[in-house]
């Protein structure tokens, strides 16, 4: 839709897709906490490197998120229009701005279809740290 009104071909890129959580795929957070409390638990007290069951934890987004948006910066010059998901750009507000990740819901909630708009040179500069 966005690429029909702007008059552009999208272009899907690995490594922008929502974060998996497993086991935990189509409950809301108060049924994960109720179905799974003990995993909930562990998750929850260090959900940066703490793996849901069968799922990814936010470092491994961050992980994949960075060198996908590596590829965008060294394949583009001008502005880039980039659609992801909500746990993507909490996951890299969080990253750049250097804000605990159990705190990037209250930090940085993002509303559907939210326009948000990122500094390009911390955007390099964090990604280019990132990949080091």
């Amino acid at each position: 839709m966005i690429g029909r009104k702007m008059g552009i071909e999208p272009i899907i890129k690995q490594g922008l897709e929502e974060m998996s959580l497993g086991k935990w795929e189509g409950y809301s957070w108060r049924q994960v906490r109720e179905l799974f409390p003990e995993e909930y638990g562990i998750w929850h007290e260090n959900r940066r490197y703490q793996l849901p069951p069968e799922g990814e934890s936010y470092q491994q987004l961050l992980d994949r998120l960075l060198e996908a948006l590596g590829r965008i910066i060294a394949e583009n010059t001008g502005n880039v229009l980039i659609v992801t998901h909500s746990a993507v750009i909490m996951t890299l507000m969080s990253y750049i701005y250097d804000t605990p990740f159990e705190d990037m819901a209250r930090n940085y909630k993002i509303g559907n279809t939210e326009i948000v708009e990122l500094d390009p040179a911390l955007l390099q500069e964090r990604c280019r740290a990132g990949s080091e």
